[in-house]
């Protein structure tokens, strides 16, 4: 008897097969991991997320510049707070990342929250030309989204400019 295929002794086999785990709606699991950037929503909804915004300058780039000067007071201010009270609570943070060009910072429970809000609060105003405020993540507007579907064979250039007007009337779209 000539031997059989792959597919038909698949049947044969007495136990089953190993099978891949499932979530609670019955998907199938990802076999592997992937590391997927994180939105700004994401960051947001987690309720020690700060963000720090630079009061003089909307587009952040200062306080890029600044970052590790501003990171290594935070260091000390917490550094200080422990040599105070060794026996007390001591703050400390998740991370600290960019996100859509804002600077998020994770705090790990509601002592470090404030204890952050008061060393940016006492450091604020040590650069010139940057004065940095603490906000919480939630307190930042998100970017307008607009969707539009344009018709093939469009050829006036004003009527395919009214289309995103006349479907997103909340989005600002003159110049």
């Amino acid at each position: 008897q000539p031997p059989k295929e792959k597919r038909d002794r698949l049947h044969d086999v007495g136990e089953s097969a190993p099978k891949r785990g499932r979530d609670a709606n019955g998907k199938a699991k990802a076999t592997f991991f992937v590391k997927q950037t994180k939105k700004f929503s994401d960051v947001a909804r987690y309720s020690l997320a700060m963000d720090l915004v630079d009061e003089l300058n909307d587009d952040g780039r200062l306080l890029a510049e600044k970052w590790d000067e501003i990171e290594g007071k935070v260091a000390d201010m917490v550094g200080g707070r422990h040599d105070e009270m060794p026996e007390g609570p001591s703050p400390s943070f998740d991370s600290s990342e960019t996100v859509r060009g804002l600077r998020v910072i994770r705090c790990d429970d509601g002592f470090s929250r404030s204890f952050l809000e008061e060393s940016v609060a006492t450091i604020s105003n040590k650069w010139n030309g940057l004065r940095i405020r603490l906000v919480h993540a939630r307190e930042i507007l998100r970017r307008p989204k607009a969707r539009i579907w344009l018709p093939k064979g469009q050829s006036d250039h004003k009527r395919v400019l009214q289309c995103p007007r006349a479907q997103n009337p909340d989005v600002h779209t003159e110049d």
